[in-house]
């Protein structure tokens, strides 16, 4: 009876704790239509959002990434070009 008493306590305490944790963890302010497994914060109010070719389910490969920064409380994309010489930028050569 005592052994029963204890396994019970023990489990009781043991989820008291997980529960604990898991509440105590920071809820991450995603940007809308990020996916969580895609987001990479860079702090509270900036980060990047990883896009990949293929559906969202079986993504091929990675094709690029979007900074996103956070001000007065929305979210907003800032597309950096990857081709200069649209913008008549010259590459640094050595």
């Amino acid at each position: 009876m005592a052994r029963k008493i204890a396994v019970w306590g023990t489990m009781a305490l043991l989820i008291t704790t997980v529960v604990t944790i898991i509440a105590a963890q920071k809820k991450v302010d995603l940007p809308p239509g990020v996916m969580a497994e895609t987001w990479i914060p860079i702090n509270e109010s900036a980060g990047i959002a990883l896009n990949y070719e293929g559906s969202r389910v079986y993504p091929s490969s990675l094709s690029h990434g979007t900074l996103m920064i956070k001000s007065d409380g929305s979210w907003t994309r800032i597309y950096l070009d990857p081709a200069p010489e649209k913008h008549g930028f010259m590459p640094v050569t050595k």
